[in-house]
């Protein structure tokens, strides 16, 4: 049962950085083009990559490209 529990503040966290991750991406859409641009879309892509594979993990099935 704590298991449990315990999954579910990870499914909970999960989504909050999914939803976090798809503000982040908005912003830099709507960003003008500036020379830091390249590191930040690296970190974005790692990010992103990361939050597929525990949604994967974790069996949740999250449309990425909602």
């Amino acid at each position: 049962m704590y298991h449990y529990g315990l999954s579910n503040i990870i499914f909970i966290s999960h989504l909050n950085s999914s939803i976090i991750l798809r503000a982040k991406i908005a912003v830099l859409q709507t960003e003008p083009i500036r020379p830091a641009a390249d590191t930040t879309r690296w970190s974005l892509r790692s990010e992103r990559s990361a939050v597929v594979m525990m949604s994967g993990a974790m069996g949740a099935g999250f449309d990425e490209s909602a």
